[in-house]
């Protein structure tokens, strides 16, 4: 569709809702069957994403194919999500280059178990220094490295460093598992291959190790997640789908899926992690989640919000700002200590019995 004469990017995306809408809203049939007609539809406005016609409609449709990925409907084209743009290019390069220059940290954030407080492990975060735009979350980047080998190399990277630290801790005193995020991308068989690396070289046991992988893994490929993830599981390593709840994978799916945690952050964004302020799940999911046997937890907890409310959600395990902030790994132990002295003293004194 082509709108003539003058027109903003908004007015074109509502323009573009408005044709969802009736799509929507209007019955279609065939041969006497009411058919669900729904589609995914890319924006793209002159001149700032083309100045020809082949460009504009170019564009649009890789425009389209980014919502149809997203499920959002309507998207406007973006050059930074356009893996053959000059930007996607040199922002892929950028990173390639700052993956053996130190550019890229990993922070940590605790998770906390729900009735006692007391630490169960940490949670594993990529962080990229960019030179000119500062620190940068996942969102930033990891779906440009998604679309080039660059991916597997920075979950290498990640692993090995997530379980360097760990193993240091736990060589201190400090007992806790280190848990990863996996790309969807990643989740195959090659990945078995870098986790049997990780494990050996540290020394750190397989029970210790949690791997985070999205819905969206079990919707793209559910036949290899489920190869995958039941590979690791009889390796000993616990798997967690995070995100759980954002809406996009059927609950069937996921309960053919060989997991050990489930994880929410009672927000409909994907991809996000752990700097976000969210509301508890709702019942209906966490006791699904509960009663499938896989242990729970919400994630991203503001200061605002205390974590007993999750006291009648039943979950297992609780993360967020309630607790920590992602902290390098030399803050780690003394903050573990910290924790566990606040710990016991918080602690309810202990019944005594009278004869």
């Amino acid at each position: 569709m082509l709108i003539a004469g003058p027109v903003s990017a908004g007015g074109a995306v509502v323009r573009a809702k408005r044709i969802l809408g009736g799509l929507t809203l209007r019955e279609f049939r065939a041969r006497g069957v009411s058919l669900d007609v729904r589609a995914s539809i890319g924006v793209t406005v002159a001149p700032s994403d083309g100045r020809t016609l082949s460009d504009l409609l170019q564009h649009a449709d890789v425009a389209m194919y980014q919502a149809k990925r997203a499920r959002s409907g309507v998207t406007r084209y973006d050059a930074a999500n356009d893996e053959h743009s000059p930007t996607a290019s040199r922002r892929c390069r950028t990173c390639a280059r700052r993956c053996s220059r130190t550019s890229l940290h990993v922070r940590y954030q605790p998770v906390i178990a729900a009735g006692s407080h007391g630490l169960t492990g940490f949670e594993a975060l990529l962080r990229w220094h960019h030179p000119e735009r500062g620190l940068l979350l996942p969102a930033e980047f990891i779906p440009i490295a998604e679309r080039t080998s660059l991916i597997h190399a920075l979950t290498r990277w990640v692993l090995l460093t997530a379980v360097r630290d760990a193993s240091r801790w736990r060589q201190a005193g400090l007992e806790a598992s280190i848990a990863v995020n996996i790309s969807p991308v990643s989740l195959e068989h090659g990945l078995l291959g870098i986790v049997e690396e990780v494990l050996a070289l540290h020394r750190w046991p397989a029970s210790r190790l949690v791997l985070e992988v999205t819905e969206s893994a079990v919707t793209e490929n559910p036949e290899q997640a489920r190869a995958v993830v039941g590979a690791l599981r009889a390796r000993g390593i616990q798997v967690a789908v995070d995100d759980f709840g954002a809406g996009f994978t059927s609950l069937s799916r996921l309960r053919g899926l060989p997991v050990h945690h489930r994880r929410s952050t009672g927000s409909s964004s994907p991809r996000s992690t752990a700097h976000r302020t969210t509301t508890p799940w709702s019942p209906p999911s966490s006791t699904w989640a509960t009663g499938s046997g896989s242990p729970s937890w919400p994630r991203a907890w503001s200061r605002s919000r205390r974590p007993s409310a999750c006291t009648s959600l039943r979950c297992d395990d609780l993360q967020g700002f309630w607790f920590a902030k992602p902290m390098v790994a030399d803050e780690v132990l003394s903050w573990a200590s910290e924790h566990a002295a606040n710990a016991r003293a918080t602690a309810p004194a202990p019944a005594v019995g009278h004869a």
